[in-house]
C-alpha cells in the first residue's frame, strides 16, 4: 500500500517537474517594440468616433477633446528614431499655422504613458485602428478625463 502511494507521488512529481515554462509570452522589450511599431508605422488623423469604448477610463467623467473641422485633414507622424512627432496641418489651416510642426514625444509602454511636447498622457489604447490617450484635467465640476482620439 505504501509503495503505491510513493509510486503515485513519484509519478506526479516527475510530471510536474517535466513541464516546461511557456515561452509564448512576450518580454517587456518585445511589447514595447510592437507598440512603437503600431504608433509609428503610418500617420494618424484626428477622430470624432470612439471605436472601442471599452478602453475608456472609468474613474472619472469623460470629456472628448473637440476636433475642429480644419483639423480633420491633419496627419500625425510619430517617428521611432529620435522620438519626434511631425504634425502635417493639412490644407485646411485653423489659423496661421505652419504646414509642418515638429514636437518631441516619449513613450513608456510599460507604464502606459506618452509625453507629447512636455505634457503627460495616459495611453488607453493603441491598436491597428485607434490611438486613444487621456489626461486628468481640472474643471469647475471637479476632475475629468480629457480623451484624445486618432485613427488610421
Amino acid at each position: 500500500m505504501k509503495s503505491k502511494f510513493y509510486l503515485t507521488v513519484l509519478l506526479f512529481s516527475s510530471f510536474i517537474f517535466s513541464c516546461k515554462k511557456d515561452n509564448n509570452s512576450e518580454s517587456g522589450e518585445d511589447v514595447a517594440k510592437r507598440y512603437l511599431q503600431l504608433l509609428s508605422n503610418k500617420p494618424w488623423k484626428r477622430s470624432v468616433t470612439d471605436k472601442n469604448a471599452a478602453t475608456n477610463p472609468k474613474d472619472k467623467e469623460l470629456l472628448f477633446n473637440a476636433v475642429n473641422e480644419c483639423e480633420l485633414d491633419n496627419r500625425y507622424n510619430f517617428n521611432n528614431n529620435g522620438y519626434s512627432l511631425i504634425i502635417d496641418n493639412g490644407m485646411s489651416s485653423c489659423s496661421n499655422e505652419t504646414q509642418l510642426q515638429g514636437v518631441n514625444y516619449s513613450a513608456d509602454f510599460a507604464k502606459q504613458e506618452i509625453v507629447i511636447n512636455g505634457q503627460k498622457f495616459i495611453l488607453a489604447e493603441l491598436s491597428e485602428t485607434q490611438l486613444k490617450y487621456y489626461a486628468v484635467v481640472s474643471r469647475s465640476s471637479g476632475f475629468v478625463n480629457m480623451v484624445y482620439l486618432y485613427e488610421h
